[in-house]
């Protein structure tokens, strides 16, 4: 079984590719409070590349 890639060009080769993300989440119990856990993120990641994200329990990472 084959994949086919979804684009043609420079990134066709990008399994994933992520861009400016920010990611921001609420404080429970104090409505206008928010935790910026990510910011302006860039990450690009070839097929056959392994990444691992470690961080404790609870912090997250999903």
């Amino acid at each position: 079984m084959t994949n086919s890639p979804r684009h043609s060009g420079a990134d066709a080769r990008e399994a994933v590719a992520v861009h400016g993300l920010t990611k921001i989440f609420p404080v429970p119990f104090h409505p206008t409070r928010r935790v910026v856990a990510v910011k302006d993120l860039n990450l690009r990641i070839e097929p056959g590349e392994v990444y691992g994200l470690l961080g404790p329990n609870g912090s997250g990472k999903s």
